[in-house]
């Protein structure tokens, strides 16, 4: 039940972020009663801790993943883009706005731990990719890894107040084929859009970051 009560919090939480489910809200929806609910989670403010250790573990857990299991640079990068979007188009922008205003140690924390995991992944990965002969000699990757997470989390932020009929996916992906271009060796570009084509084509269209489209337009 423990986990039931957890997955469907952050089922909920996904979609209409923090605040505005209430416990009694999530009784209902389960078909149980809030004495069910608090049994297992004593306080509100409990059940949210549990539902952000597991998302920030969940994640954390994802980005390793990749840095094992890819040796190739170009492969490893794409993958870690491919994770951090899939993550944070699963999440509405309010979910991470209700965490950051009414949770701000919990956002501090599970932030602080995310963005120090994926600069020091990113700055080796950079490191590497130069030494295979993929990335531009000239780039810093330090500095390239802090500038890109601070252009990230202004897109992320852009989005939230979105107006436009620009989607959150096209203002990551754009943000994404800037970053990717800025780096590679002109050589290796042809590797590039394939490996992107390829996850277009594993990938359902609704779910790819990478189209024909928008390589087309990263590259004018």
């Amino acid at each position: 039940m423990e986990q039931k009560i957890l997955s469907t919090t952050s089922s909920l939480f996904s979609l209409m972020g923090i605040q505005q489910l209430r416990m009694a809200d999530l009784a209902q929806h389960m078909g149980v009663s809030k004495k069910t609910l608090y049994r297992f989670f004593p306080s509100r403010e409990q059940l949210v801790e549990r539902v952000v250790a597991e998302m920030g573990e969940t994640l954390t857990h994802q980005l390793r993943e990749v840095s094992l299991s890819e040796t190739n640079s170009l492969k490893q990068l794409t993958s870690y883009i491919t994770t951090m979007a899939t993550f944070y188009k699963k999440w509405s922008p309010v979910f991470f706005a209700d965490l950051q205003k009414h949770y701000p140690s919990l956002w501090t924390s599970i932030s602080t731990e995310v963005r120090q995991l994926l600069l020091n992944l990113l700055r080796r990965n950079l490191e590497s990719g130069i030494q295979q002969g993929i990335y531009r000699g000239n780039i810093h990757p330090g500095l390239l890894v802090t500038l890109w997470q601070q252009h990230f989390y202004n897109d992320f932020r852009y989005c939230e107040q979105l107006s436009t009929d620009y989607s959150k996916e096209e203002v990551f992906r754009q943000s994404c084929l800037l970053f990717l271009y800025g780096i590679i060796l002109p050589s290796k570009i042809p590797a590039l859009e394939k490996l992107m084509l390829d996850y277009q084509l594993q990938a359902n269209q609704s779910t790819s970051f990478y189209t024909p489209q928008y390589i087309n337009q990263a590259i004018v």
